[in-house]
């Protein structure tokens, strides 16, 4: 008997989605029409669990491709799973990060569409050299800045600047550029505003 074999079609239309084998590849069944009008650029599995990136979501299903739910708004240009956490590269957003049982956990019994609250979290790694990953969770819809300041409050960086659904959401911070110190990240989401410290060391 073959092993099974999922594969995103490029397409969109009557032949896009994802698609399963169960004879090494010689035949190919349509899993779910649920996708067929996107473009499925990046599948990932873990065990039963799909994650699917196309060029408006990344989606999910638990039960092997047979329904799909979005959990993340935007273009996925990478999806990697370890051990304990999956990781998505968004288009112009950064870097998305959520251990993963948790995902699995909260996506099947449909809470991870709305985070309970707003909150900041501190930087991983940190200290770092030179890049370090900021992750923070919006309760409400709107508008979202996330600034890096250095000790004397001088901005050196905007990393987010725009509208933003509520979700969980990581960006990367590159600070090849700048001097070994401590710098100041700061969120900004309608009236809650959060900063932190993090560390430099080069």
């Amino acid at each position: 008997m073959g092993k099974n074999i999922f594969a995103g079609s490029f397409q969109y239309g009557s032949t896009g989605g994802v698609y399963l084998s169960t004879d090494n590849g010689t035949s190919w069944n349509l899993k779910d029409s649920g996708l067929t009008d996107h473009q499925v650029n990046i599948l990932a599995s873990s065990g039963s669990n799909l994650f699917a990136g196309t060029n408006s979501a990344l989606f999910f299903s638990n039960n092997s491709g047979v329904s799909w739910s979005e959990i993340l708004i935007g273009t996925v240009s990478a999806i990697y799973i370890s051990d304990s956490n999956l990781i998505v590269g968004i288009n112009n957003d950064g870097i998305w990060r959520l251990p993963l049982t948790e995902l699995v956990t909260e996506i099947a019994s449909g809470a991870a569409k709305e985070p309970p609250c707003f909150e900041l979290k501190q930087n991983y790694s940190n200290p770092f050299n030179p890049t370090t990953v900021i992750s923070y969770q919006l309760a409400n819809d709107g508008l979202v800045t996330l600034k890096v300041y250095d000790i004397l409050g001088k901005e050196v960086k905007t990393l987010v600047n725009g509208y933003k659904t509520a979700w969980n959401y990581s960006v990367s911070f590159d600070a090849s550029k700048l001097a070994s110190g401590v710098y100041i990240y700061q969120l900004r989401a309608g009236n809650f505003i959060s900063t932190k410290k993090m560390l430099l060391l080069k």
